[in-house]
């Protein structure tokens, strides 16, 4: 749970710097990864379930702009079907759609038909999930 955010600045690239307050909750969407060998062209699909009012479809939810990052960097093409079971609040402050997104960054090399692994994967797919919940209690900056 995100309990305090402040902008402290803006970074070269106008994402804001951020310095928050992250709290562990027992909240948790659950994220299914199926990554196949494709023709000539990379797709990704979504099917959201639970309590999905409010969670962005197609291009807009951040765990299918994750697969789409995964895919550019690592220079593959595949069909990827992300199924997204939604458990927690969409815009509450609690990383839901981040954690989302890191699960499919995590998920997709040991899933892909290359086991491939883009480098410097982390900090190359950030832009896709800027913040991801803790099992402990931390001061994220940046």
């Amino acid at each position: 749970m995100n309990l305090g955010l402040r902008i402290v600045g803006r970074r070269a690239d106008g994402y804001h710097l951020l310095e928050s307050l992250f709290a562990p909750v027992d909240l948790a969407d659950a994220i299914a990864l199926r990554i196949e060998s494709a023709g000539a062209a990379a797709e990704v699909s979504l099917a959201i379930a639970g309590d999905a009012a409010g969670a962005p479809p197609g291009d807009d939810n951040l765990a299918v702009r994750a697969a789409r990052a995964f895919l550019a960097r690592a220079g593959i093409t595949a069909r990827v079907h992300i199924g997204l079971t939604k458990r927690t609040p969409v815009a509450a402050g609690l990383g839901g759609g981040s954690s989302d997104a890191a699960a499919v960054l995590r998920g997709s090399p040991k899933r892909s038909p290359r086991r491939s692994r883009p480098r410097r994967s982390k900090r190359s797919h950030s832009r896709s999930a800027p913040t991801c919940p803790s099992s402990s209690t931390r001061v994220p900056r940046g």
